[in-house]
């Protein structure tokens, strides 16, 4: 069965099977239920958990620890098992995490999302992520639970690392570029899943699966924008639910929220995989159902296709159909997409891969070398100073992240995800520093990562003072549920990832005192940020970078920029002064934005999009037309000279700063933005074709639309350097722009 003709076949498919066959279609299985006490897979144990057969295989891989040949032989098994041992023969589709990359043994760790967006670079996440799905494919897994499209914009979120940053515009076009590369690479098909909807990125207090407050408009305005775009530009296979609720309306059991929003406005037509043991939560959490059986009838009516991991709540969906307390038709209706989707990847005609083939796929070094390019250009230089390194005899790597490794990579990576921090080869910062550099490198940590031992900053004071250059690698390490003693103490060295979530955005334990050691004596310093939370540095330090999570090449990548490769990376977010003014992102309405604090300003320490280049480049001015139809693009252009002997980046942005409308818009959003290489003395022209619903706000209708009146829009270095704006007319009637758009730019490079 193929996806062209696979209509009428799912129908004929569809009436042969028992309420039991559908309902087996509609929950995972995990694979150690189906192996032995060896890890093989055992066909006894096989026909006790999936008679029927199933949907979906959690981590086969990444999971159980296998192999990569192994893995592939394992789902290889699983499919045999399928289409020879059940009555309809329906193949299963194996899933696998991969935000980071592959989460598995041998799998290539490439820097954390938050460091991928601030590349600014769709090409390079494009390419990066066709190359993690060859992995993937190379293992037998068929559907990539990635990307995150949550909004980002509460740093004191552990997951904040997970995302993509805080616009909807850069959100959208980093997430459309990763889902293309998953799904648009060579080899078996593979699919994507955008998650988590809706709201997730925004928790109450910062704090991990909170309630989401949000009004409808804005829910529609930021919230599900990027998920309506990359719907609408790469037709994602999958999608999964948030863990939180919306004004009380867990996102898992709300119909208005998967039925309707999702899938009638933003016209999603895959299938709806439920996160992690969600669904059992919509009782034992939210309390909106008596008891899993209950739970299973609210989200599968809801539109949860697929529980996953497995069949906890789901289970029952059989006796609640025979029981009268669900209609069969919904059951149905759910297992027709769940097929389609196997029949679009092609698993009906072959869901075998060639397992011999697997440990080539895995690891491979085009992978790796990706991985080290976007650590490089993920390095964002806020603060230069001393930057680039410049030939100095003697340099001084000191800080609790110079010699780190599993301590470069983001939560979703596996040696973090499941503690085997020697599951892969990772190159730390002074060691990076020690392959790059021509100078003597003399290390010393100085204090932990958390706890407040100061025993060690004297030597690094000392070893700083000796040298030319002090290069201090601060941060925080990532990890998931931080454990909790039985006197609210909380263990691990982890203060960032799922489940881990701060009151404070400073830099943990004494780190901050080992830096003002640093900035006392008289050689330069620069202070580097491996975190995926973005920290705050108060101490006056001659240069500052934030290196985000750069994976397990990431001492080369950072190497590399500081020693004068241009990285490019810009701020994917804001960074606040304090946890006390949060919200500080760059879309705050006008009123929220000017006024300070009693005592200190209001505005954040660094702002969204801030991020310097080695090169001297000039922008602007920035063309626009006079007036622009409210139904068309509006084009825009500019042109960014290199007036240095060295080779740069430029990162034109360009920011909507007063759209007509009955609505508050914020006092400036990103709506385009572009990276473009330099070569010294070399101009290059940026056009912007911007599509008039990027543009657009929802009326106190929730209807979209597009006003006409005066307008501005600006160009800038980053939302605080805004280095030209441009008046113009919106012309014609309001224009009523209805849901499932692109909301991309269109960029041109000449």
């Amino acid at each position: 069965m193929h996806a062209a003709d696979a209509a009428p076949a799912i129908d004929a498919l569809l009436d042969r099977m028992t309420l039991a066959e559908q309902c087996a279609q509609l929950v995972g299985v995990r694979p150690c239920d189906l192996a032995d006490s060896e890890g093989r897979f055992d066909p006894e144990r096989a026909a006790e958990a999936i008679p029927h057969g199933v949907g979906h295989v959690a981590r086969i891989g990444g999971w159980a620890g296998r192999e990569p040949r192994d893995a592939a032989a394992f789902a290889n098994s699983v499919q045999r098992f399928c289409r020879e041992e059940t009555r309809h023969g329906i193949p299963a589709i194996p899933h696998e995490e991969c935000l980071c990359g592959y989460m598995g043994p041998g799998g290539t760790v490439v820097p954390q999302a938050i460091g991928m967006a601030a590349t600014f670079d769709p090409d390079l996440l494009r390419a990066t992520t066709d190359a993690i799905g060859a992995e993937l494919a190379g293992i037998g897994c068929r559907q990539a639970l990635s990307p995150v499209l949550d909004v980002g914009r509460d740093p004191r979120f552990g997951r904040i690392e997970e995302t993509f940053g805080e616009s909807p515009a850069l959100i959208e076009v980093m997430a459309t570029a990763f889902v293309d590369g998953i799904q648009d690479g060579d080899g078996p098909a593979l699919g994507a899943t955008v998650k988590h909807f809706i709201g997730h990125g925004t928790p109450s207090g910062g704090r991990s699966r909170a309630s989401v407050s949000v009004g409808p408009r804005d829910l529609r305005a930021v919230h599900a924008r990027p998920f309506e775009t990359v719907i609408a530009a790469a037709d994602p296979d999958g999608a999964m639910n948030a863990y939180n609720d919306v004004d009380g309306r867990p996102c898992g059991g709300a119909p208005e929220l998967l039925e309707g929003l999702l899938r009638d406005d933003l016209g999603f037509d895959g299938t709806v995989v439920s996160d992690y043991f969600s669904v059992p939560q919509l009782a034992s959490v939210h309390g909106v159902a008596s008891d899993d059986r209950e739970a299973a009838r609210q989200a599968l009516t809801a539109g949860i296709d697929v529980e996953l991991p497995e069949a906890d709540a789901y289970r029952a969906l059989e006796a609640s159909v025979e029981s009268g307390d669900l209609d069969r038709s919904v059951v149905r209706r759910s297992c027709r997409r769940v097929l389609e989707q196997k029949a679009a990847l092609g698993l009906f005609a072959d869901p075998t891969i060639d397992a011999e083939r697997a440990s080539d796929r895995v690891g491979a070094e085009r992978t790796r070398q990706l991985a080290q390019r976007a650590a490089r250009e993920s390095v964002t230089i806020v603060e230069s100073g001393p930057l680039p390194i410049d030939d100095p005899d003697r340099i001084a790597v000191v800080g609790p992240q110079a010699d780190a490794t599993v301590g470069l990579l983001g939560d979703y990576a596996y040696p973090v995800h499941m503690e085997d921090p020697d599951a892969c080869a990772v190159v730390s910062p002074v060691e990076g520093l020690r392959r790059t550099v021509d100078a003597r490198i003399d290390h010393a940590p100085g204090c932990p990562l958390l706890d407040d031992d100061r025993s060690g900053i004297e030597e690094a004071r000392s070893v700083a003072a000796d040298a030319d250059l002090a290069i201090a690698v601060v941060g925080a390490r990532s990890g998931l549920f931080a454990a909790e003693t039985e006197d609210g103490e909380y263990t691990g060295l982890a203060s960032a990832g799922e489940g881990i979530s701060r009151s404070g955005l400073g830099l943990p334990g004494v780190q901050p005192e080992l830096l003002d050691a640093l900035a006392a004596v008289d050689t330069p310093t620069v202070a580097v940020v491996v975190a995926g939370r973005p920290l705050r540095v108060d101490a006056a330090v001659d240069g500052l970078v934030y290196a985000w999570l750069p994976g397990e090449r990431g001492g080369l990548g950072l190497a590399e920029a500081l020693a004068g490769t241009d990285p490019g990376g810009r701020l994917p977010v804001s960074i606040p002064r304090s946890a006390g003014h949060v919200p500080a992102h760059h879309a705050r309405r006008p009123q929220s934005g000017p006024a300070g604090y009693r005592f200190g300003p209001g505005d954040p320490a660094h702002a969204f999009g801030a991020g310097e280049s080695y090169a001297t480049i000039e922008y602007g001015p920035l063309e626009a037309p006079d007036a622009s139809e409210t139904t068309a693009p509006l084009e825009l252009a500019t042109t960014v000279t290199n007036v240095s002997d060295r080779p740069g980046v430029a990162v034109p942005q360009v920011y909507a700063t007063d759209l007509p409308g009955d609505r508050t818009s914020p006092e400036r959003e990103l709506c385009g933005f572009a990276r473009v290489d330099l070569d010294p003395g070399a101009s290059k022209r940026v056009s912007w074709s911007i599509p008039a619903v990027a543009l657009a706000d929802y009326d106190a209708d929730v209807e979209r639309v597009l006003h006409p009146g005066p307008a501005t829009i600006a160009l800038g270095r980053s939302s605080a350097d805004l280095v030209d704006r441009q008046s113009f007319d919106l012309t014609g009637d309001p224009a009523r722009l209805p849901p499932g758009r692109d909301h991309r730019a269109t960029v041109t490079i000449e």
